[in-house]
């Protein structure tokens, strides 16, 4: 049973969600951090979540089996992707923008955003 904490996390969660347009599921994300990896060799990216302003430093990659719908950010545990608002990846210089964005192109339609050193992928807007 949740206790008055979770619940509470829960509604704020459910109330944040209601504002956005969802743009990502567990699936894709998984589809995402595997063509990342697949296409590119990256491993890690910083992730907002709804309910903060502070980037978290995570791993591309599912939790574990038993845990699909989440990914590690090292420190807090856990992160669950359909509270991820979006995703900002560091891209090294010897990465080729292109031969990516052909591959995430082959792999799905997502929500990008090409920086300077860095894509930003969003799972809401």
């Amino acid at each position: 049973m949740p206790t008055d904490t979770q619940t509470r996390h829960q509604k704020r969660i459910a109330a944040l969600r209601a504002r956005k347009v969802s743009l990502m599921n567990n699936s894709k994300w998984a589809r995402l951090f595997d063509t990342l990896w697949r296409s590119a060799g990256l491993q890690y990216a910083q992730a907002k979540p709804l309910t903060s302003d502070q980037l978290y430093d995570i791993e591309l990659e599912i939790y574990s089996d038993q845990h699909r719908g989440y990914t590690s950010d090292y420190i807090a545990g856990p992160i669950a992707l359909v509270e991820i608002e979006y995703i900002i990846i560091p891209l090294p210089e010897t990465i080729c923008r292109e031969t990516l964005a052909t591959a995430l192109a082959a792999s799905g339609q997502y929500d990008t955003e090409w920086l300077a050193g860095s894509l930003k992928i969003y799972g809401y807007r």
